[in-house]
């Protein structure tokens, strides 16, 4: 990347942003603490809250732990729109609320009905909300609520950009109803966690805003991925690249190749390492069917980058390789010394055609290319395909004047 790109981007708003939010949360921080609160049974919850501002893709996770902590089966944030379902939350929780969705069961929910009439930031108990007959003679609470882990329930709500969520705790009936010293710790926690939300929420946004600054300023597509291989953050420029044989799935690159989803898979594991080599040299070839093959070259972030966006890990270019410039044949035999039909072979290799589709191409066997293609490898200094790609990527870039598009 350019220097003058990370200079600029140094001072843009995002990053002002990105400043101020962390100063806000800070402050919010140090108000609260010297508030008195007794936090002391809440320790490790607000621990765990604090570190989701600024891994807010590990929210769900992070509030699953929460609810443990505290003796509950199940925390997430709920949208007050229960008609009309959204949910961060973890796998379990995620799976129990869809069913509630699948069932109908907001027809006849007693919490429905009276979670969203219950003021705002105070603490909503179900048990005292919902008389006793009420609660025990309905069909939710016996046929949903209990087998479901969902009992008892403890809530408040929040905005987050103008709209009204619950962050909702649900628990087993063999755990019993919310007592008055839980009551009490759960209403020192509701700032904390409101704060997380909102803050996590503006740290998500200004990343997204983030990577889209870059990838207009560099015009390439970029899609960044977190340091558990998840992509976090996607450029329009590289949107636009995906069909259904490339794009993302469950949060990650896939692919419908499977040579090449198994190739994504060690750059995620290169995501997820301790610690990232100065230099990747793996970039990956996305063959695709119906369309050109893509190349996914991987940029470690560093440095600045580390807080400009916070959990980011690489940025990962797309290039459609169908798309790009006539590749140099002249220019790579003089550079490298090779031979016309294997300049020919190398631009072919780089337009993302296969050994047979070359062969076909040269009306050749495909044990020539094959000789062809290592006699390219001994002369160029590579050992893959994909790393063949990219040094005529770079060859294209120098002839092109050093553009970084």
């Amino acid at each position: 990347m350019k220097v003058s790109a990370w200079r600029a981007a140094a001072n843009s708003p995002v990053v002002k942003a990105s400043r101020q939010l962390i100063l806000r949360f800070a402050c919010c921080k140090q108000h609260l603490d010297d508030g008195g609160m007794s936090l002391t049974s809440n320790t490790n919850a607000v621990a765990r809250l604090e570190a989701a501002i600024f891994e807010p893709d590990n929210l769900a996770d992070t509030l699953r732990m929460v609810g443990e902590d505290l003796g509950f089966d199940h925390f997430c944030v709920v949208h007050s729109n229960i008609r009309d379902l959204q949910v961060i939350a973890a796998d379990h929780s995620a799976a129990g609320l869809k069913a509630y969705e699948v069932g109908g069961w907001v027809e006849t929910d007693y919490r429905a009905a009276t979670v969203n009439l219950f003021p705002a930031r105070r603490l909503y108990l179900d048990h005292l909300v919902v008389p006793e007959a009420e609660r025990q003679s309905s069909e939710i609470y016996h046929e949903f609520y209990v087998p479901e882990n969902m009992a008892y329930f403890a809530g408040w709500s929040a905005s987050l950009a103008s709209q009204s969520w619950i962050l909702s705790l649900a628990r087993a009936e063999k755990k019993g109803a919310v007592g008055s010293d839980e009551a009490r710790a759960l209403t020192e926690l509701m700032p904390h966690a409101s704060r997380t939300l909102a803050f996590a929420k503006q740290v998500r946004d200004i990343r997204a805003q983030s990577i889209n600054d870059f990838g207009t300023q560099l015009g390439i597509p970029l899609i960044m991925l977190d340091n558990e291989g998840r992509a976090v953050a996607i450029s329009p420029q590289a949107e636009r690249l995906f069909d259904n044989e490339f794009g993302i799935r469950k949060g990650r690159l896939w692919a419908a190749d499977s040579e090449s989803n198994n190739n994504i898979d060690t750059l995620m594991r290169t995501a997820r390492g301790l610690s990232i080599p100065d230099q990747i040299n793996r970039p990956v070839v996305v063959r695709r069917s119906e369309r050109g093959p893509l190349l996914l070259r991987p940029i470690a972030i560093r440095g600045l980058g580390l807080d400009v966006l916070p959990g980011a890990r690489l940025f990962v270019t797309v290039t459609d390789l169908s798309q790009a410039p006539a590749v140099p044949e002249h220019d790579l035999r003089l550079i490298f010394g090779l031979s016309l039909a294997e300049a020919n072979v190398t631009a072919l290799l780089a337009t993302g055609c296969d050994v047979n589709e070359i062969a076909a191409e040269r009306q050749s066997s495909v044990a020539t290319v094959r000789t062809q293609i290592k006699q390219v490898f001994r002369k160029t200094g590579v050992r893959r395909i994909g790393e063949l790609v990219s040094l005529v990527a770079s060859v294209m870039r120098l002839k092109d004047g050093g553009s970084q598009r």
